[in-house]
């Protein structure tokens, strides 16, 4: 039988080649019960390094992404996502909304996180304290699938058509409310009165939009 140490060094470059494999290792420990042993644990720890480099490498690309990202002129950037952002003031209806972002490259704001929410709501504060602010809040992109208190809200990028994408998100100022007494509340806002929380409401009052690209 080879050496231990010349077997174990042997079994890691073939798991790193992607060729190790049950007869191999069977060969090369000669039956020894330990020396198998140890090699499936080794093998485990390399697979599992190797799992947590590939990981390592996608979380360090989307940060280079996110870095290198630059905005349209106008729009504000989203620290550590590949997002941009731009409040427009005048109330609009949601569908009216939809379209302002259009004309501008843009879509309705979709949130995901609770950091990407707090840094919006920082820009909203800005905003105010120099004494801009709507009478009553923000649209943001997301609206019932269908025109239906049963149906649930996605992130939509127009009014028709367009992307539909699910929430992963949600910073709800109170529960779902749509149904009895208030049977159309198919869009989102962000209500001024609930610290710029989510709000369901009738698309048709007026609101200002965020836009947001891509």
């Amino acid at each position: 039988m080879a050496s231990y140490s010349s077997v174990v060094l042997l079994v890691v470059l073939q798991v790193l080649a992607g060729s190790l494999n049950k007869v191999t290792v069977s060969a090369q420990c000669e039956g020894s019960a330990q020396c198998l042993k140890d090699i499936a644990a080794l093998k485990a720890k390399v697979d599992s390094d190797k799992l947590a480099l590939i990981k390592a490498e996608d979380l360090l690309s989307a940060k280079i992404a996110s870095c290198s990202f630059s905005c349209p002129a106008g729009f504000t950037k989203v620290p550590g996502v590949s997002k941009c952002i731009k409040l427009l003031e005048g109330d609009s209806t949601w569908d009216a909304a939809q379209m302002r972002c259009a004309d501008i490259q843009s879509h309705l704001l979709f949130l995901d996180s609770q950091a990407e929410a707090d840094f919006v709501k920082a820009q909203i504060k800005a905003k105010s304290d120099a004494g801009k602010a709507p009478g009553r809040g923000y649209w943001c992109g997301a609206r019932r699938i269908t025109d239906s208190c049963a149906s649930d809200f996605v992130w939509k990028t127009a009014t028709t058509g367009g992307t539909q994408k699910p929430l992963t998100f949600t910073d709800y100022a109170a529960p779902n409310s749509c149904g009895a007494g208030f049977p159309t509340e198919f869009c989102m806002e962000m209500n001024i009165n609930s610290a710029y929380k989510w709000n369901d409401v009738p698309c048709s009052i007026g609101n200002w939009p965020i836009c947001q690209t891509p």
